[in-house]
């Protein structure tokens, strides 16, 4: 479930700042049908995982899981609602009830496992690191949840927090925690997190414009918004590393670069859906949270681009 390419769901929103549910199960079926797709991955970082409410969390499960169900894995970022703001913490215990419950209902729903993102918030306690308050989180979850586990070690975590490979290492030997998904650009950060970890704890990649650094370095997957944008560049590469066919190896990853820098400035949700929209998927045109819409232009000018580059790996 966590080899190949790993498709973070965009989250559609409505005018009036509700999901776009319908146009959350037309991306889900979508990604369904594309062969180059491994797994799902719902409430991430692409998908505004912060901005979820309890309800729309359960509400998003069960949609994506209908959907998906026999076709494609769901790995679900079950963690308690918090807005993402360090600044606005949420109670200790109340988050951890909530991504206790959460992880049960999306593993009971048949999600194939839940990311548990690093809680930045977390005091540790008298002589101890924030590391340390952060690797006791993750313990006790363990205890609490029966099913698998990824840590999803996101983007900007402030110094102390972040988990060391050797930290990483230690979880890898925890029965239910199956892999990570790390945001780096530093692949040998990632070459350093795979020797350290057990070898069937799988190491992915989040930021996917890295995705033949990082496949070289161990890393089993990629999971950003390329993933869903264009996965078929990713899929090509990944394989040819395999065969090896290193020419077309580094020409997937030039390609996965050109494919970025026609998306800037936009971020990956901004443009996406606008881009999946354009390109016929009844959803929603923008992403939650999204303060800008990117102009038509621009939409046009990257979906010619990517539909180009994509179909010599069909």
């Amino acid at each position: 479930m966590v080899c190949g390419v790993l498709a973070p769901l965009f989250t559609p929103e409505r005018l009036d700042g509700k999901i776009d549910f319908d146009g959350l199960e037309a991306l889900a079926d979508h990604l369904c049908r594309k062969s180059s797709v491994s797994s799902l991955l719902l409430r991430t970082n692409e998908g505004r995982m912060w901005s979820f409410s309890l309800g729309e969390i359960r509400d998003a499960i069960r949609c994506v899981l209908a959907v998906a169900k026999g076709r494609k894995p769901v790995l679900v970022g079950a963690c308690g609602a918090w807005d993402g703001d360090p600044g606005n913490a949420p109670r200790p215990g109340v988050y951890f009830r909530q991504s206790v419950d959460l992880s049960q209902y999306a593993l009971a729903q048949g999600a194939a496992a839940v990311l548990q993102p690093v809680p930045v918030f977390l005091t540790p306690a008298s002589g101890a690191t924030p590391q340390e308050a952060v690797f006791r989180f993750f313990e006790d979850v363990e205890q609490a949840v029966n099913g698998p586990i990824v840590v999803y070690h996101q983007d900007g975590i402030p110094d102390g927090y972040a988990l060391t490979p050797k930290a990483l290492g230690m979880l890898s030997r925890r029965e239910q925690y199956k892999g990570t998904i790390f945001y780096t650009r530093d692949a040998a950060l990632l070459g350093e997190i795979v020797r350290h970890c057990e070898p069937g704890f799988a190491v992915i990649s989040g930021y996917d414009s890295v995705s033949v650094p990082a496949f070289f370095s161990g890393v089993v997957s990629s999971a950003g918004a390329l993933a869903v944008l264009a996965p078929e560049v990713i899929r090509g590469a990944w394989q040819s590393l395999e065969e090896p066919d290193l020419p077309f190896v580094w020409r997937a990853q030039t390609d996965l670069l050109r494919i970025r820098e026609v998306l800037s400035p936009w971020q990956g949700p901004e443009i996406g859906c606008a881009l999946l929209a354009h390109q016929g998927l009844h959803m929603a045109g923008r992403p939650r949270g999204a303060s800008q819409a990117p102009e038509t232009k621009d939409v046009a000018r990257a979906n010619k681009a990517i539909s180009a580059l994509s179909a010599a790996y069909m």
